[in-house]
């Protein structure tokens, strides 16, 4: 049996105060449900993936989030974020985790705190100054050295080491993650 990809919104017909059938009024196309019952398949899909193959951080958000069967919103106002804020965590488009929220996370969806932080996250959370200066002595740079070896101002490296200031992700990757710094 084939299912009519529309829905008819019908109306009765009258002819002179007398009903006389249906009328199609408004046509609408049920695109939606098909849209529905595929991310119903992908969701139920990846929540039967096993937790610990899951290898990025918002693929392990959004899986304890469905295995407690919670929209967005609802998670959103257990941990005290905005959902747009949520969402942003799922989809991967925070850079810099707010800390108070991974460690509600951590105790709501019961799991340690390092399986909701990526290295870059990590790294701050571990104390960016320290790891700066141990990464500097260890090269036997002074702050200016190693300011010209990363080509930034020596006073970035004196701010990074006092934790007055940030990294960004992008310099954490060129100093500890993905590129090679040239000698």
């Amino acid at each position: 049996m084939r299912v009519s990809p529309f829905i008819w919104i019908m109306s009765a017909k009258r002819a002179n105060g007398q009903k006389t059938g249906l009328a199609p009024l408004i046509l609408f196309e049920v695109g939606f449900f098909e849209h529905d019952t595929l991310r119903w398949k992908k969701q139920n899909a990846f929540t039967h993936q096993p937790y610990h193959v899951l290898q990025s951080i918002p693929d392990r958000i959004r899986w304890l989030r469905l295995q407690k069967g919670l929209t967005q919103q609802e998670a959103a106002d257990l941990l005290c974020v905005g959902r747009s804020t949520y969402i942003d965590y799922e989809i991967g488009t925070i850079e810099r985790f707010d800390l108070h929220v991974i460690h509600r996370m951590s105790e709501f969806y019961q799991v340690p705190m390092d399986d909701l932080l990526d290295k870059y996250n990590a790294f701050l959370m571990n104390g960016q100054g320290e790891q700066m200066k141990r990464w500097r002595m260890n090269l036997g740079y002074s702050c200016k050295a190693m300011g010209k070896y990363l080509g930034v101002a020596t006073s970035n490296i004196i701010a990074w080491e006092k934790e007055e200031k940030i990294m960004t992700k992008k310099l954490w990757q060129r100093c500890f993650g993905f590129r090679k710094l040239k000698q």
